[in-house]
């Protein structure tokens, strides 16, 4: 049987460069490595059935986009894998609807939030409260990416256009949250939770620039409440490897606006200027393979057909 430590699904050519950055930290650690994309997926499937491959861990990023790879997780789960993240697992997760009532329920700070019924249930308009404020943001329960998202909502007309885009998902109506200024930059922080580590970067909202944030600056700044924000919501929507958008208000508050998001766009900083830094990927990295211990026997490095997927 060949045993395999770390598994990674992927079938976006952009994440060529995480996978690699991935393979390569895990090779130095002396683990065994296999790249699953859509050429080697069935004899993965076939071999994974018929008991010649098991898989220690296995990061799935394809099965959300392709669902001929939803097999894969539960074949390797039987035969011990631990999976990041299981799909029905981020499929729940990543309802902004559910995870704002979640947050709102244990304390952790959100914004002031309408959610409205999917639009082909019930066409009403709704109630805007004034507390609500003008302008403020409309986004569907269920997008990602910032698809369906509206930030300069005025009114009712604006909510129910916004409403006949996704007509089946609920839409979550926002209050805005402003950043203040810290340092000349605009105090918005997404933050990766990756198995139990938290590693925040700053994220401008408008150029969607990340940077690291560095220790002295989180201490400087007073920015300790955001660790444990993260870590209360990686609790509540139990997700392993996510992101979670918060903002330093101009009250100096700081305000979850973004529950999970996941898979995390993890395309390198030195490729695409609204990449992941380098660095932080490298962070990622580490805790994705942390605790993962090579076997006693050398072991091949696999990353089979990985340059074919990226074609």
């Amino acid at each position: 049987m060949r045993v395999i430590d770390l598994a990674v699904a992927w079938a976006w050519s952009h994440d060529a460069g995480f996978v690699d950055r991935l393979f390569t930290k895990a090779a130095s650690q002396g683990l065994a490595t296999l790249a699953i994309t859509g050429a080697n997926l069935a004899p993965v499937l076939r071999d994974l059935a018929e008991g010649r491959l098991r898989i220690r861990r296995l990061l799935d990023r394809a099965v959300d986009e392709q669902p001929n790879f939803a097999p894969l997780a539960p074949l390797a789960a039987q035969g011990g894998a631990t999976i990041l993240n299981p799909i029905e697992r981020q499929d729940r997760a990543c309802d902004k609807a559910r995870n704002h009532l979640l947050c709102a329920s244990q304390g952790i700070p959100v914004p002031l939030t309408v959610i409205v019924s999917p639009f082909m249930h019930d066409p009403s308009p709704p109630q805007l409260p004034a507390a609500l404020g003008r302008p403020f943001v409309a986004k569907p329960a269920g997008g990602s990416g910032g698809i369906g998202v509206v930030l300069n909502t005025m009114g009712v007309e604006d909510v129910q256009q916004a409403r006949r885009t996704f007509s089946s998902d609920r839409y979550l109506l926002q209050q805005r949250v402003l950043p203040r200024a810290l340092d000349g930059r605009r105090a918005w922080f997404r933050v990766f939770y990756v198995r139990g580590h938290v590693i925040p970067c700053w994220w401008d909202d408008v150029t969607h620039v990340y940077a690291p944030l560095l220790p002295d600056e989180e201490v400087r700044h007073g920015l300790a409440g955001l660790r444990p924000i993260v870590v209360r919501a990686a609790r509540l929507v139990g997700l392993d490897f996510f992101t979670t958008e918060i903002v330093l208000g101009g009250d100096g508050r700081l305000v979850c606006v973004d529950y999970a998001n996941a898979p995390c766009d993890m395309r390198l900083q030195s490729a695409h200027r609204d990449g992941v830094p380098d660095a932080v990927v490298d962070r990622v990295a580490g805790a994705l393979i942390e605790g993962l211990q090579p076997r006693d026997e050398p072991v091949p490095i696999c990353q089979a057909l990985a340059g074919e997927a990226r074609q």
